[in-house]
């Protein structure tokens, strides 16, 4: 009962005192780097470790996809070359944005000597890998315009390379959640 009345009047009195205006500029600003997000250093280093490897993963998908499209250009009608082309690019984009991520971290010792360095890295593959998501999702969006006016053959292989897309990002949300990161949605 008393440990009641004890909170009641603590509660009555904080409620009581007049408040002060507080000014934007006297709020802590949030920095311009994220934090490294773990624990340890050693929790960092498997991060970034297992991340090279599903990026390497994402990489090779992406290659594959790759080559599947300029596969189906080669056969493609006129028409459909262009569009085809802009796929490619976009392909293109999101594996040359993964690519400077593949590697694996130095060893351990290494990494602790360089530690926030190797978490901006971090963090850029992080962000390497969200514009690869964004890349993929436009050639996707390409690639199903052409499916609706492809025929025989060319349908499958059009819709072997969409498939592909599926894999291609399963990789890459892969590797962001092995980064500690987050997936960016478009909106």
């Amino acid at each position: 009962m008393r440990f009641l009345l004890l909170a009641c009047s603590l509660a009555i009195g904080a409620c009581s005192h007049p408040h002060s205006e507080v000014s934007e500029s006297s709020l802590p600003t949030t920095p311009t780097r994220t934090p490294i997000t773990v624990d340890s250093p050693r929790a960092l280093y498997e991060q970034c470790r297992s991340g090279a490897v599903h990026l390497a993963g994402a990489s090779e998908t992406i290659e594959e996809a790759l080559a599947l499209a300029k596969k189906i250009a080669r056969t493609a009608p006129k028409a459909m070359k262009e569009a085809l082309g802009d796929a490619e690019t976009m392909i293109d984009s999101a594996g040359a944005g993964i690519a400077d991520f593949v590697t694996e971290p130095p060893s351990f010792e290494q990494f602790q000597k360089s530690i926030v360095a190797q978490d901006e890295k971090r963090l850029k593959a992080v962000q390497a890998a969200n514009d690869g998501l964004h890349d993929l999702d436009e050639a996707r969006g390409i690639v199903e315009s052409i499916s609706e006016d492809a025929k025989g053959p060319l349908k499958t292989q059009v819709t072997s390379l969409t498939s592909m897309f599926d894999v291609c990002v399963q990789d890459l949300e892969d590797a962001i959640g092995s980064l500690g990161g987050k997936i960016e949605k478009n909106d």
